[in-house]
């Protein structure tokens, strides 16, 4: 564990696409298991089928977090609930996973790498049309993506709808 647990400047950390020959993504640890089996496992298959693509963070030439994006949806009738009148779904970009390294925890590595997926999807947004940023975290993060400005959205049985949202345009 890091002795100086002061938050890291974001800009010392080195954001790339995850990538076959990138080195240390192995070694990647976090409090959640499944998360670090996914960028171990799973996160290259998804971008080779191009269902999200996950970026790297590193501090130095350790990796201290990643985050995984796609593109995705909210139905017109969730919307209307959230006063958006939109002809089709309404067009979202999608937080699938995000980690950080457990010796990096609670150092604002988290909440830069939320700010800069809000930064590119308010880029994406003046070019190819995306509204929301939406996530579905799991239940002991809620409160973090409360203050970092999402809006949690209460699920029905039937809804297969994002829990939490952030208004590109509030």
């Amino acid at each position: 564990m890091p002795s100086n647990l002061s938050q890291i400047p974001f800009w010392k950390i080195t954001p790339e696409k995850l990538r076959d020959d990138l080195d240390g993504f192995a070694d990647f640890a976090c409090s959640n298991k499944d998360f670090a089996d996914y960028l171990k496992v799973q996160a290259h298959y998804d971008q080779e089928k191009q269902v999200g693509q996950t970026w790297v963070f590193r501090h130095i030439s350790r990796i201290v977090g990643f985050i995984t994006i796609a593109m995705a949806h909210m139905k017109k009738s969730e919307g209307k609930k959230l006063k958006i009148d939109s002809y089709g779904n309404i067009p979202a970009f999608l937080i699938g996973h995000l980690a950080t390294h457990k010796d990096f925890e609670r150092r604002g590595i988290g909440r830069s790498m939320v700010s800069w997926a809000i930064d590119m999807a308010m880029n994406y947004s003046e070019s190819i049309g995306c509204r929301l940023v939406i996530l579905r975290p799991e239940s002991d993060v809620v409160d973090f993506y409360k203050k970092l400005g999402f809006v949690y959205v209460p699920s029905t049985n039937d809804s297969e709808e994002p829990n939490m949202y952030y208004d590109l345009k509030e």
